[in-house]
């Protein structure tokens, strides 16, 4: 994604087991899982299952609105029906040429322009990371956001295709202007890059 950075994904167990995943290169450490040998063209459909949230509040850090949950978290599967919708038609019925979409925000943090009054969202069990501020050197409090999402066969279960990714905020970034602009951008971003993987996995065969 431009002007941010993705930095290396804590894994929060909504897609275990974690087997056959792989960063997608040397300067991108997200993770992406490819079935090999899938027929991708015998998929049609999609199923969007309703996003799940990691979240654990953690002593020191104010709470965050359970409407700005609600509302990223409306947003996110949002953009994933419509970027799936230019793939697939979305079904509500599973069936053999279903694909099943499960995805979870795993984390997320919104951008204070004050930064020792950053507001955390932390997920699962990871810890918040300390030193990021002193890595940036910045006193602004940067917009983070990460995801963990996989397709699978409606029928059998099998797992297709699974994405892991973190977003950390930039300087750069206009939308640190807004408190949830870079986890919006983040989750906007996501469904796009996967709408254009999953075309790409259509229009060659066998490609990993």
């Amino acid at each position: 994604m431009a002007a941010g950075g993705c930095g290396r994904p804590e894994l929060s167990g909504f897609l275990e087991p974690y087997t056959g995943f792989h960063e997608i290169s040397k300067i991108n450490p997200n993770l992406e899982y490819v079935q090999p040998g899938v027929n991708w063209g015998a998929y049609r459909k999609v199923r969007i299952a309703k996003v799940l949230a990691y979240v654990q509040p953690t002593a020191g850090y104010r709470p965050v609105y359970p409407d700005d949950l609600k509302m990223l978290i409306g947003q996110f599967e949002y953009e994933l029906v419509e970027a799936f919708g230019r793939v697939f038609e979305v079904t509500r019925e599973p069936g053999p040429d279903v694909l099943d979409v499960r995805a979870a925000v795993t984390r997320l943090r919104p951008t204070s322009l004050a930064g020792n009054t950053a507001v955390w969202i932390v997920p699962g069990s990871m810890a918040v990371t300390a030193g990021y501020q002193a890595i940036t050197n910045s006193s602004l409090a940067l917009g983070e956001a990460g995801i963990e999402l996989e397709l699978t066969d409606s029928l059998t279960g099998v797992r297709r295709y699974g994405f892991v990714a973190l977003h950390l905020g930039s300087s750069l970034e206009l939308e640190q202007l807004a408190r949830w602009g870079i986890a919006e951008k983040a989750l906007k971003g996501w469904a796009e890059l996967l709408e254009e993987r999953l075309r790409f996995l259509r229009a060659h065969p066998g490609s990993p």
